[in-house]
């Protein structure tokens, strides 16, 4: 977590920053800055937004696909927070939560791919957070590891599954959704 800038500050104070690109979050009363990520982050990002993106344009009834920088706000054991999924998705029930300028209360599905500098903080705080605050579903992408960690989020955070070379992605969030390891990490 080296490469990481930790600050406390009011969630009032993060508000107010300017608009970023730069991946910036407020869990816990921290503004939690993070560098910016490189090319084989950015490549998985894409392919998954792009599968999943793909899969719901032609099941529009299923929900919603977003990519970040985007804040959602949750509710954690503080107050109020910032997270930044890379890639999220709404189901058509949870639509509402998309009214306003920032989605308001958590993704059905919530993808992270990490980077040298979030590994750690993506691993543990940013994914107890995620359980707290009732995202479902969350899939972190190792692109050093070649492999998806898919955990299903109302069973306390447990892993249940890690997807390896020959596997494949699936979600019961999004049926008929399939993405192989070979087109995700082979391009």
């Amino acid at each position: 977590m080296d490469d990481l800038i930790i600050k406390p500050m009011t969630v009032e104070e993060f508000d107010a920053l300017p608009e970023s690109l730069l991946p910036h979050q407020y869990i816990r009363g921290n503004l939690i800055v993070a560098p910016s990520p490189e090319v084989p982050h950015q490549s998985l990002v894409f392919e998954i937004a792009l599968a999943l993106g793909n899969h719901v344009k032609a099941h529009p009834e299923l929900g919603k696909v977003l990519t970040g920088p985007l804040d959602v706000r949750i509710q954690g054991p503080e107050g109020e927070e910032r997270y930044q999924p890379d890639v999220m998705f709404f189901t058509h029930e949870h639509l509402d939560r998309l009214l306003g300028g920032l989605p308001v209360g958590p993704p059905d599905l919530a993808v992270e791919v990490l980077s040298p500098g979030t590994r750690t903080y993506d691993l543990n705080d940013k994914r107890l957070g995620y359980a707290r605050s009732g995202v479902q579903e969350l899939w972190i992408v190792d692109p050093k590891g070649q492999e998806v960690r898919v955990y299903l989020l109302q069973r306390d955070a447990e892993r249940s599954a890690v997807v390896k070379q020959g596997g494949s992605l699936r979600t019961g969030l999004l049926p008929r959704f399939k993405l192989s390891w070979e087109d995700l990490f082979n391009r």
